[in-house]
């Protein structure tokens, strides 16, 4: 029971997440929406401050506040006048820093701040499990279908308008992804580590792969492995789950940094 409770069941959403998220996070890195993905996990902690200032529960002022910012860039993209980028790096930090003024103001609403910034994927039970695998084949199967035009927009805009006129409605659709994937699993992993589980895999796959496709999968397999030795790490050495995945997850990226540009450097030098 204690290994089915406290191990396969916690296991398996990470492990689902991880290998979901890493497909994506190639595309956020491509298409230059880090600072997005980090407002979306950032201001989640204003959308539960306002749930428990109102009495709701938490996954509904995530939701608010995600659909709420996608519909902010899009409308910012769709504009053209400002840079995406510098307002939402702004307003991460911003609704983050709101978000623990609010909870610091309810004296009456026991909250563990740590559980949501870092996450608590041990509490996890099967009805958790199947919200991240529906939330998975979800975003993996929206991914598969908007895969294509959305290689193309980031290479090639001009020939992306021709060959799909409702580029824009790609770009919506994967902000909706983004949001749907950070949304659901923001309270397994925390506000401060799920994006960590979108680009570093990615980062560390990009620099492997040669393809749009094996750069997807490579950070697909470097997440699975990341999860199961973070897994592995923590219960060995009694650590927080969550951080130990990211710290391997950041081992495996220096570990490629500095394998390839070994290899650079000794292909320069013959």
């Amino acid at each position: 029971m204690y290994f089915y409770q406290f191990v396969l069941i916690p296991c398996l959403c990470a492990l689902t997440t991880a290998t979901a998220a890493a497909p994506i996070g190639t595309l956020i890195g491509w298409r230059r929406l880090v600072y997005f993905g980090e407002a979306l996990s950032h201001a989640s902690l204003l959308g539960i401050a306002l749930a428990l200032w109102l009495g709701l529960p938490p996954v509904i002022g995530i939701w608010s506040i995600t659909l709420l910012l996608v519909l902010l860039l899009y409308l910012i993209e769709r504009s053209g006048r400002e840079n995406p980028s510098n307002i939402l790096g702004s307003l991460s930090h911003i609704a983050l820093a709101l978000g623990y003024l609010v909870m610091s103001q309810m004296e009456n609403v026991r909250t563990d701040l740590l559980a949501y910034l870092f996450g608590d994927i041990l509490a996890t039970e099967p009805r958790d499990l199947a919200a991240i695998a529906i939330a998975t084949a979800i975003s993996l199967l929206t991914l598969r279908a908007l895969w294509q035009p959305l290689i193309l927009m980031t290479v090639s805009p001009a020939i992306a308008k021709t060959e799909y006129p409702a580029s824009r409605r790609y770009d919506l659709a994967f902000l909706l992804l983004i949001g749907l994937f950070i949304g659901t699993t923001v309270q397994y992993f925390g506000l401060l580590l799920v994006i960590a589980l979108l680009i570093i895999p990615a980062n560390t796959a990009n620099r492997l792969a040669k393809t749009p496709e094996q750069s997807a999968a490579i950070a697909a397999l470097l997440a699975a492995i990341s999860t199961i030795l973070g897994f592995a790490l923590a219960f060995n050495a009694n650590l927080p789950v969550s951080p130990a995945i990211i710290g391997v997850a950041g081992i495996l990226y220096f570990a490629v940094l500095i394998h390839t540009r070994a290899g650079k450097k000794q292909a320069g030098g013959t």
